[in-house]
């Protein structure tokens, strides 16, 4: 049986796909420098979504949830990709350099002709408006 917090907030699952089971969102999990690259690239052919996610963080697991729900039907105009950030800090770092936009957590990028096109933080990414850009 689930525990209350768990219920609220949502496991500390290491995975997209635990992150939300009720959402048919695709995710795909960023953790190379190389992957960022050919997010880039492919962000000139199809907008790329960048999720940045702290696995231990209450607020980041219900927004990513709820975002989730939200856009579930985006999966044929957008990419969706998720950086866990307890894992892979430096490159969340490399994000934030190149893209020249403050490091959030929970945060959201959106990528699109190879700039961000949009972003938000905290509870403002359930406000943001995700489309083929």
């Amino acid at each position: 049986m689930a525990s209350f917090f768990s219920k609220l907030f949502g496991d500390n699952a290491d995975t997209p796909a635990k992150a939300d089971a009720n959402s048919s969102l695709v995710w795909s999990e960023l953790h190379t420098s190389e992957a960022l690259a050919a997010l880039t690239a492919a962000s000139f052919e199809r907008p790329q979504l960048i999720f940045k996610h702290s696995t231990s963080c209450g607020i980041s697991s219900m927004v990513l949830r709820k975002f989730g729900l939200q856009h579930a039907d985006n999966n044929n105009q957008v990419s969706f990709h998720l950086l866990d950030l307890l894992r892979n800090r430096s490159l969340s770092n490399e994000i934030a350099q190149k893209f020249e936009i403050p490091h959030q957590s929970p945060q959201l990028l959106l990528i699109a002709h190879g700039k961000v096109e949009l972003h938000a933080s905290h509870y403002d990414i359930l406000q943001a408006q995700i489309s083929a850009r």
